[in-house]
């Protein structure tokens, strides 16, 4: 602050004297009222100041914090509101997603495996209670894709042969059972068969599979299950027919022996011929 003569005036007595003490408190309360509104200017400045400019990223950020704040503080509000708007716009919806599906489409699918990835655990858990809740349903949706898409599945086995392997062994040493019978079946239809119930099937296969020892339908030797094969009676090739009627069990000698010739060539092979 310049002393000035306003300043200086500002000690002056009326009859021209000049008094020292005066001056001095007027000179402090002047510098004080100066000080208060440099501090006024400042405030006033900063409250009128734009913010800073962000970037884009920065912006995305403040605006995605802004979005979970909010959601966690109306959680149940907007659950509410969301159900009676899906309700009252199912089909404006559905054109809705449609249509921006197919115009993000890229940018949905790396996100939903960016997603996936992250979160396979959880992932893995959700489809294995879906998938155990109707098992029937599930399969029936596979089979059903299988048919539709038979393109894309000789695709990702030609892309992917060491993952196909991978879970193909994996699963006969899981599910051995189940891998044996969807093989028969698969190369009765191949070959146009006529298909008996699976479950009849099944049943008949574990009711001897479990067992220590099994009886060979052609040379009547017991035999340890686990050289036990199923076999068909009458040879698919020769118009057998993939049915509990059709099926016995059989050592694998005799099977591989047999193969896949008629019942009365077979017959002179064998010590004690078969009566069908």
């Amino acid at each position: 602050m310049r002393i000035t003569d306003e300043l200086i005036e500002l000690g002056r007595n009326p009859d021209g004297s000049f008094d020292l003490v005066e001056w001095i408190r007027a000179l402090d309360n002047g510098i004080l009222l100066e000080v208060s509104n440099e501090i006024a200017r400042m405030e006033k400045k900063a409250k009128n100041a734009k913010p800073p400019k962000l970037s884009a990223e920065e912006k995305r950020d403040r605006n995605k914090a802004r979005c979970v704040t909010y959601h966690a503080e109306h959680k149940e509000e907007r659950s509410i509101k969301n159900k009676e708007w899906r309700a009252s716009h199912k089909g404006e919806e559905k054109e809705y997603r449609a249509a921006y599906y197919k115009a993000n489409k890229e940018r949905l699918r790396a996100n939903g495996k960016e997603w996936h990835k992250k979160n396979r655990p959880k992932v893995l858990a959700y489809f294995s209670e879906r998938y155990r809740s109707n098992p029937q349903k599930y399969k029936a949706q596979s089979r059903e894709w299988y048919k539709k898409n038979p393109d894309k599945v000789a695709a990702f086995e030609s892309r992917s042969p060491a993952k196909v392997r991978a879970y193909a062994k994996k699963r006969r040493k899981e599910k051995p059972e189940e891998v044996r019978l969807i093989q028969a079946t698969y190369r009765a239809r191949k070959m146009g068969c006529t298909k008996g119930s699976a479950a009849s099937i099944a049943r008949w296969d574990k009711s001897w599979r479990f067992r220590k020892t099994a009886r060979c339908f052609w040379c009547n030797s017991k035999v340890p299950t686990r050289d036990c094969h199923a076999d068909h009676i009458l040879a698919l090739s020769k118009g057998g027919k993939h049915e509990i009627g059709n099926l016995c069990i059989s050592c694998s000698h005799c099977n591989l022996r047999k193969s896949s010739q008629s019942i009365e060539k077979w017959n002179t092979k064998l010590v004690q011929p078969v009566l069908l």
